[in-house]
């Protein structure tokens, strides 16, 4: 994928997520929860990218790639390239599993989640 094409659909993602986060505002707002990220793509990226510059505090990443994570990081202040899932998942109230979506289920049952939390997964299905 030319850098291009990432920044066309890291546009368009960002577009949807300020629609989204207009809805997720009414019940998210009151509360602001840390916000950790599984899976660093154009989806987490963009959705992160966005949380942030509206406020919310984004704490934590994890990706199979490290690099991806890095440069999730890079755009979001504050926010800690996590080793494993785990990190993530004991470092925020509320994680968005943005892995492809074969790996959601996989990754969401290896983790040992807290009261409370939410998980919010990023399924294109």
């Amino acid at each position: 994928m030319t850098e291009t094409v990432y920044m066309e659909i890291l546009s368009t993602l960002s577009e949807i997520a300020e629609r989204v986060f207009c809805c997720m505002r009414f019940s998210m707002e009151k509360i602001k929860p840390t916000i950790g990220f599984i899976g660093a793509g154009v989806t987490g990226t963009a959705l992160a990218c966005q949380l942030w510059q509206h406020g919310y505090n984004v704490v934590a990443v994890n990706s199979r790639s490290i690099s991806s994570a890095e440069r999730l990081a890079a755009h979001v202040r504050n926010c800690t390239v996590c080793q494993t899932p785990q990190e993530v998942a004991d470092s925020a109230q509320a994680v968005f599993i943005t892995t492809p979506d074969d790996l959601i289920e996989s990754v969401a049952a290896g983790l040992r989640w807290h009261p409370d939390q939410l998980i919010i997964h990023c399924s294109g299905v």
